[in-house]
Formats: structure tokens, C-alpha cells, sequence
């Protein structure tokens, strides 16, 4: 009866070290075959992507890097994140001067290209961009800061404005990236 209770014994834990080694190898990378990446969102124009929208709960979503690249190509970029790790809800494609040429957001599930606003220079040195009734405005999050970072370095404090016609306007506080590294490699923008 002892032997027995001793094979019981070294059976249990021969079960649990196999269970424990088996764990030693596993990914938890997601594997493209049973996971793949989401699709780049389509390319619509603001007023067909708020089509239906529910606009006073609408905030620009995440972006990945596959939809930032589809719509501006790759080029120097600012890059506005909710938080200084997280993934951007605004990428803009800087030219030679001091703004942006274009940018891109993506509203309800839509990627929505936007134009500068030359007619708009926020205070601090920001900018903005337009498409139809949507407006995104840039600006350094601190007021006594000189502007926005032309490129290089690591992310600064900015805030956002977003506003759609006359029905919202919301800020967000978040962190402005700008540069070469930006677009080579943005942060938590995935594949």
C-alpha cells in the first residue's frame, strides 16, 4: 500500500513538472494565422465617416502604423498620444516649414484625411487641421513653453482640441511626438 501511495505521489508530480515545462516555450505573441492584424480602416471623407455617428460621444480612436503610412506615406511625422506610451490618434506629416502638409484621424472606424488650417496659428506656436465641419487643433501643453517641437527628441506635454462644427468641442491633454523617429517607428502603433 505504501508503493502505491508512493506512485500516486511521484505520478502527481511528474504531472505537474510536464504541465510546468510544457508553459517554458509559450508565446504569447499573437500568432497571425489564428489572430491577424486588424485591416487598415478605409479612407473616407469627414462627412461620410460621421454619417450616422453619434457626435457628442465621438472621440478620435487609436491608430495603428500600417493606417498612418496608408494615408501620408512615410515622412517625417508629429504624432498626438493620449498618454506618452500609448498608441496616437493624430499623425501629421510634416513638410519643411513649421507645419504640417496633411494629417490623419480616425473617427467611428474611418480614417479621415486632414488639410492645414492656414489661417489658424495656435497660441504656443501650434497649428491646426481641417476637414469639412472637423477641426484639430494642436498647441503645447504648457503655456509658457516656446512651441511645438519641430523634430527630434522624446515626447512633449500638448493638448488637443477636436471639435465638429458647432455640436463638440473637447480637449485632451496628452504628449506630441515630432520627427523622423516618429514615423520610422511611432510607439504602440503595431503593425
Amino acid at each position: 500500500m505504501a508503493s502505491l501511495g508512493l506512485r500516486r505521489s511521484c505520478a502527481a508530480v511528474g504531472s505537474l513538472v510536464l504541465g510546468l515545462v510544457a508553459g517554458c516555450g509559450r508565446s504569447d505573441a499573437p500568432d497571425d494565422a489564428q489572430a491577424p492584424a486588424p485591416p487598415v480602416a478605409r479612407v473616407l471623407s469627414a462627412s461620410q465617416a460621421l454619417a450616422g455617428a453619434e457626435i457628442r460621444k465621438l472621440d478620435p480612436a487609436t491608430l495603428v502604423r500600417a493606417e498612418i503610412v496608408a494615408a501620408l506615406g512615410n515622412r517625417p511625422l508629429c504624432i498626438f498620444r493620449y498618454t506618452s506610451s500609448g498608441k496616437p490618434v493624430l499623425a501629421a506629416g510634416m513638410g519643411a516649414g513649421s507645419g504640417p502638409e496633411a494629417g490623419v484621424v480616425k473617427l467611428n472606424g474611418h480614417l479621415v484625411p486632414l488639410q492645414p488650417d492656414p489661417d489658424a496659428r495656435a497660441a504656443g506656436g501650434g497649428w491646426a487641421l481641417v476637414a469639412d465641419s472637423v477641426r484639430i487643433q494642436v498647441r503645447r501643453g504648457n503655456a509658457n513653453a516656446a512651441s511645438l517641437p519641430p523634430g527630434g527628441g522624446g515626447p512633449v506635454e500638448a493638448d488637443l482640441v477636436f471639435q465638429v462644427g458647432d455640436v463638440l468641442t473637447v480637449g485632451y491633454a496628452g504628449y506630441l511626438e515630432c520627427g523622423r523617429d516618429a514615423a520610422a517607428a511611432p510607439r504602440g502603433t503595431g503593425s
